[in-house]
């Protein structure tokens, strides 16, 4: 890992460019951090009339969906999110699928549910789909629930 950290990669970095980006976020079952989410996602410094959000919820039980469309509603949010809900759970490929469909923009983002970004993480990954040869981008994954499950304890090693 330290040997590909340290690796010229000859990429070209445009903090400027900035075309239309839409964020899909599935969930299932993610009452419990939802709104955390949400908050995170409205600290972001990229251009709001540049950006939607679109979260996906695969059928949840636990009030995922309600639980979001209050915070938003009692919030507000300077960039568009929709919230699509699927009639019945068929996985996470499928439901970043169907949030496709609805995408309106160049550039797509995924993010979990439980994943929180810094402000200028969006700004920063962008910058690198400048350059042509560039046809995705990846961050850097600090789990704060490394151990609450085998897929979260699998993703940690």
């Amino acid at each position: 890992m330290s040997r590909i950290a340290r690796r010229s990669w000859n990429v070209a970095t445009n903090r400027n460019y900035e075309p239309k980006v839409t964020m899909i976020i599935p969930t299932y079952d993610e009452s419990t951090v939802i709104t955390e989410k949400l908050q995170s996602l409205k600290r972001t410094d990229y251009p709001h009339e540049k950006l939607e959000v679109i979260i996906v919820d695969g059928s949840s039980t636990d009030n995922t969906v309600t639980k979001a469309k209050r915070y938003l509603k009692d919030n507000g949010f300077p960039f568009e999110i929709k919230i699509l809900e699927e009639k019945e759970r068929s996985g996470k490929a499928k439901a970043l699928n169907f949030a496709l469909k609805h995408a309106k923009s160049e550039i797509i983002a995924t993010s979990d549910a439980d994943s929180y970004w810094e402000p200028s993480a969006l700004r920063k990954a962008i910058s690198y789909l400048a350059d042509p040869k560039v046809g995705a981008v990846t961050g850097r994954e600090k789990l704060i629930n490394e151990g609450r499950n085998t897929l979260t304890l699998a993703e940690s090693q």
